[in-house]
């Protein structure tokens, strides 16, 4: 059975991983045979969103390894205690965590900087030629590792702009498309950076699961 690390920024769409997509995630790499194991930083979020009404609450701190728990179902590995070499592959699902957990692109855009830890675990699988995958926000964290990524975050020309200032090759793609750089071996797949619903983002994450399990 090939093994798939699952990397979570906490839990919900404003402050961690999108649930949605971090579920449908599970779901098609069990659904293909694919063991799972969940990591995530073990750091505090950056913000905690009010989930109801879209607001930051004050006064308030969650750690990223303990809120990705609640998708996880149980225990979840730090990022920065696992090795490359326990995967065949490695899957990043969207949500702004990750874009303010993981990275600070939600605070700098293109001059984002990413955790140290998750910087080290996507070098040392790259490395070693192991497939990676990106969803919704995360493909930010990629293109700024690896100069000239083709990759995606959507149809949205402004947001493809923004991986272009990166020097990514920006690709624009639906719901069901996914990204492939042959160069560095990195899929992505909009998901919920088009307005739709979850059972269209479904196509684009099995698509992405797939083709990396195929090309193993």
């Amino acid at each position: 059975m090939k093994k798939c690390a699952v990397i979570l920024s906490g839990c919900g769409l404003y402050d961690g991983s999108e649930i949605h997509e971090s579920t449908l995630l599970s779901y098609f790499l069990d659904l293909h045979d694919i063991s799972i194991t969940f990591l995530a930083p073990n750091i505090d979020q950056a913000d905690c969103i009010d989930h109801s009404t879209g607001k930051a609450m004050a006064n308030t701190s969650r750690n990223c390894l303990i809120e990705s728990a609640r998708i996880a179902r149980g225990p979840v590995n730090d990022i920065n205690e696992k090795l490359a070499d326990e995967f065949d592959m490695a899957i990043f699902s969207g949500g702004y965590g990750a874009a303010k957990n993981l990275s600070t692109f939600a605070i700098d855009n293109e001059n984002l900087s990413i955790n140290l830890s998750v910087k080290n675990f996507i070098l040392a699988m790259n490395k070693k030629i192991k497939p990676l995958g990106f969803l919704c926000i995360s493909p930010v964290i990629a293109a700024k590792l690896f100069p000239k990524l083709k990759c995606t975050l959507g149809l949205d020309q402004s947001n493809l702009d923004i991986l272009t200032k990166m020097g990514a090759s920006a690709i624009q793609a639906n719901y069901d498309d996914v990204v492939f750089d042959a160069a560095y071996n990195i899929y992505s797949t909009p998901a919920y950076m088009i307005d739709t619903s979850i059972s269209k983002i479904a196509l684009g994450i099995e698509k992405l699961v797939v083709s990396i399990k195929d090309s193993l």
